[in-house]
C-alpha cells in the first residue's frame, strides 16, 4: 500500500496500490478502483483531484470523479501540495531538481522554482502552508535527507472566488 488522501469536501478517501488510486468508503472500508491514476492532492474549496496517471497531471473532479483536463508533463511529480490562497498547485520534479508552480484550475505552468543550485532533488514528501505561503518539501543533499521551506513570491494573494 501507499499514500492515502482524505477529501475534506466529500469525505471520499483515496488509497494508493500497486500505483493506482483506489476510492475507500470511508464508511464501511469497501475499496473501489478509479478510473484516473494516483491521487495527489486535493483542493476541498473547489473539490478538485490532482492525480499522475504515468507523465500526465490528471485535473479530475471530485464530485463526479471526471478527468476533467490532462497535461502531459516530461517526467512523473514525486509529490504535489496545493496553495489555496494564493491558487497555485505545486509539483515536484525530481528529475529536473525543480518545483513547479501550476494554475489549479488549467494546469497551465506560471513558474519554476529551481533547486539544482543547491543541489537539492526534491521526493516524496510535500505540504503547503496557505496562510504563510510556504511549501514545504523533503529532499536529498549529497544522499542525506533535509526538509526544504520555500516562499512562493510568484504572485500577490488571489481571492478565494478565483480558484
Amino acid at each position: 500500500m501507499g499514500s492515502i488522501i482524505a477529501n475534506g469536501a466529500n469525505g471520499r478517501l483515496y488509497l494508493t496500490a500497486s500505483g493506482v488510486s483506489k476510492k475507500v468508503d470511508p464508511t464501511t472500508f469497501a475499496v473501489t478502483s478509479t478510473a484516473f491514476g494516483t491521487v495527489m492532492a486535493i483542493n476541498t474549496l473547489t473539490n478538485k483531484l490532482y492525480a499522475t496517471g504515468g507523465n500526465n497531471l490528471q485535473i479530475i473532479n471530485g464530485a463526479t470523479e471526471v478527468i476533467q483536463t490532462t497535461i502531459g508533463l516530461t517526467y512523473t511529480p514525486a509529490s504535489m501540495g496545493i496553495n489555496t490562497e494564493l491558487g497555485h498547485l505545486y509539483l515536484a520534479n525530481s528529475a529536473g531538481n525543480s518545483l513547479e508552480v501550476r494554475n489549479p484550475s488549467t494546469g497551465a505552468l506560471i513558474a519554476t522554482f529551481s533547486l539544482a543550485t543547491f543541489g537539492d532533488t526534491p521526493n516524496r514528501a510535500m505540504t503547503v502552508d496557505s496562510i504563510r505561503g510556504r511549501i514545504y518539501v523533503t529532499a536529498n543533499i549529497g544522499g542525506s535527507p533535509v526538509l526544504l521551506v520555500i516562499e512562493d513570491l510568484t504572485t500577490a494573494r488571489n481571492s478565494r472566488s478565483n480558484l
